[in-house]
């Protein structure tokens, strides 16, 4: 989670101090994404994009398509699991199978990847309201959870958080702009957070932190103070 905090606020400064510095604010393609990176990486910019572009595919895909098949598997008391062979699971591969091949479908009719980034988003974002709601009741009933039903502060922090999406949702694109603005600002304090309590021997006792999990969580705590430091002066 710290490292994807990192990366996305690092694309938020590299994006603002050279595509927002030069009135680009609409990217409706990877190549004008690409020039974000040309003052770093000159004409590799689009070399060290598609790179990018392939590890993130290369991690994401399995990710989430393994999620859609494992959630479509509990809906329909499938066999599930990738310890399975297919003949074992076969519905919860087919489902795999099937959101890879939707993904290779969305370049051949040539879908615009970045638009298809924020329509997921929007519809993330629509879908939250909903399903928080339905945690909230199922949270509190007795048929379903028996005696492990929410308790009153976990009732109001998730209500809240349906009212907050809720109202988040009447204006989405300004709500994802606000969002990883806040997520930028509390990354710093909530990483250093991270670093004393894996070194506190009274909460996590002998499990403390390493020295080299020390020195990459105070890195990244450096560099999410650091950024928006440099960006402010370099503005």
């Amino acid at each position: 989670m710290t490292t994807a905090v990192v990366i996305m606020f690092s694309i938020l400064v590299v994006s603002a101090s050279t595509l927002g510095t030069h009135g680009i604010t609409n990217i409706g393609s990877a190549d004008q994404a690409a020039q974000a990176l040309r003052p770093l990486a000159g004409n590799l910019a689009g070399l060290l994009f598609a790179l990018g572009i392939v590890g993130t595919g290369a991690l994401a895909v399995p990710v989430l398509a393994g999620s859609t098949g494992y959630a479509l598997a509990e809906v329909f008391a499938w066999n599930e699991g990738l310890a399975k062979n297919f003949h074992q699971a076969r519905g919860f591969y087919i489902v795999i199978i099937g959101s890879m091949f939707v993904g290779l479908l969305m370049n051949v009719i040539g879908l615009n990847p970045i638009r298809a980034l924020v329509y997921a988003a929007l519809l993330n974002g629509l879908a939250a309201p909903p399903l928080i709601l339905l945690m909230l009741l199922l949270g509190n009933n007795k048929r379903a959870v028996h005696r492990y039903r929410s308790g009153w502060l976990s009732n109001v922090l998730v209500g809240l958080a349906c009212l907050l999406m809720t109202v988040i949702g009447l204006n989405p694109i300004r709500a994802l702009v606000y969002a990883a603005l806040l997520n930028g600002l509390a990354a710093p304090p909530l990483i250093l957070l991270m670093l004393l309590l894996g070194n506190n021997k009274r909460a996590v006792h002998r499990y403390r932190s390493g020295w080299l999990s020390n020195v990459l969580v105070g890195l990244a705590c450096l560099l999410m103070t650091v950024l928006p430091l440099a960006y402010l002066i370099v503005k």
